[in-house]
């Protein structure tokens, strides 16, 4: 009730200072020292400020603070999920682990108690949705447009790119992606060994089913801070800011939103990860996406000049996010235990006689040693052809896999690695 009511209270005050905010953006920018601030801090910060003004107007302080209920209400309902199943009585986030069982019953009965939570909230849900419609418009046609989407893009902090951009864009989604994803989709059909994906199996992508994390929440949270030590002393120094002071509410538990984001305390230059562990590998994506977020967050409330800063738009944020996914990839196994395959796959032409190569045999005993590797590493032996020699080392993981490949493209590579030996061995014998 205590944060309910402090609730109501900032979404019903902060759209009210909106004018104050635009009076001060409009004094500061036909100040005198305006050229002196712009070489202190950029273009940005006046082209930010323009954005604020123009979605301001008088009108639209009580169509914000009503957006602000509706929304504050739908998030209550996803929050307040019980859904009974398999004997229990569990939330979005923790119904949505069944979404990955390895029997598609279990999946397709998963799914239906899912989609029966919405069905039976259907009738506020879509009253909540059409009032935010009729109210959103509204704020357009108040700020002079013909509906709400020009608003949209303004709120989204788009300064360099419209309609027409993200029109394009769509298409090119639907002319390239469409078909990749159908590709997918059936090479994942065939890998489960059925006619057509359904909704109940999307999640399923392997027939032995999906990696599960090798511990609890705890576990994942120092695999992590191992993780961030291994990437670079700054991710290793931000990971260890997070844990001791707090800064990541990860526990699935009842009536917890079921969402997961980033968010900040600008005044303590601290970054706040919140989400719902559920034992899948969604708890390590928390924790290289979400986690990205906040790095970029982190370092820019260190680097950058003004809390103006310390944030960017959407669709660039994403780039922090899924960059640290990349980053992570290479250290899957520390989380999945022998869960995250490792394949080593060598060829050479059909006259060589031992199988594996004795080049693959010393790649998989230095990947044994590795700090951190858990899995057996599995070598396949091909004999065909001439290949002078391929050796492929195949990380795989739930969906996805890194392949890390050095080809042979002529003998010649073997004998310039021999001479430039031999006068390594030659130069230490005359020491």
């Amino acid at each position: 009730e205590f944060y309910e009511t402090e609730i109501a209270y900032l979404q019903d005050t902060l759209p009210t200072l909106s004018g104050a905010e635009v009076e001060l953006s409009e004094a500061i920018a036909s100040s005198p020292f305006r050229p002196d601030i712009e070489q202190e801090f950029g273009k940005q910060y006046f082209v930010s400020m323009d954005l604020q003004k123009k979605l301001y107007c008088e009108a639209n302080v009580p169509l914000r603070q009503q957006e602000s209920r509706l929304t504050n209400e739908y998030q209550k309902i996803m929050a307040t999920a019980e859904i009974p199943f398999d004997g229990k009585t569990l939330n979005l986030y923790g119904l949505q682990k069944y979404f990955e069982h390895s029997d598609r019953a279990m999946r397709a009965a998963a799914v239906k108690a899912y989609s029966k939570f919405y069905e039976a909230n259907e009738p506020r849900l879509e009253e909540i949705w059409d009032e935010l419609i009729k109210i959103r418009n509204q704020m357009g046609k108040n700020l002079g447009y013909e509906n709400y989407i020009p608003v949209g893009y303004l709120e989204q902090g788009r300064t360099d790119y419209g309609e027409q951009e993200v029109a394009s864009f769509r298409e090119q989604v639907r002319t390239f992606l469409v078909p990749l994803c159908q590709k997918l989709y059936d090479a994942q059909a065939k890998r489960l060994g059925l006619d057509h994906v359904m909704c109940y199996d999307e999640k399923m992508v392997f027939p032995d089913g999906n990696a599960e994390p090798a511990g609890d929440d705890a576990f994942m949270v120092k695999t992590a801070q191992k993780m961030y030590h291994e990437i670079s002393p700054e991710t290793g120094e931000f990971i260890d800011f997070m844990i001791d002071h707090e800064l990541m509410d990860l526990q699935n538990k009842p009536g917890k939103a079921s969402t997961g984001y980033m968010t900040s305390l600008p005044s303590l230059k601290a970054p706040f990860v919140f989400s719902c562990f559920n034992h899948t590998i969604f708890d390590m994506q928390v924790l290289t996406h979400e986690l990205g977020h906040a790095f970029a967050g982190y370092m820019a409330m260190r680097s950058q000049p003004i809390s103006d800063y310390y944030s960017e738009s959407t669709d660039i944020a994403e780039i922090h996010s899924m960059s640290m996914e990349q980053f992570a990839y290479p250290y899957a196994e520390w989380f999945f235990g022998d869960q995250a395959d490792i394949e080593i796959l060598e060829k050479h032409h059909n006259r060589k006689v031992d199988a594996p190569s004795g080049t693959a045999k010393t790649i998989a005993a230095k990947i044994s040693q590795a700090k951190g590797a858990f899995g057996k590493v599995t070598i396949h032996s091909v004999r065909s052809g001439t290949n002078f020699g391929v050796h492929s080392v195949i990380f795989g993981g739930t969906g996805e896999n890194i392949t890390l490949t050095h080809r042979a493209e002529n003998v010649e590579a073997f004998a310039l690695g021999a001479i430039k030996q031999a006068e390594v061995l030659f130069a230490k014998r005359t020491e």
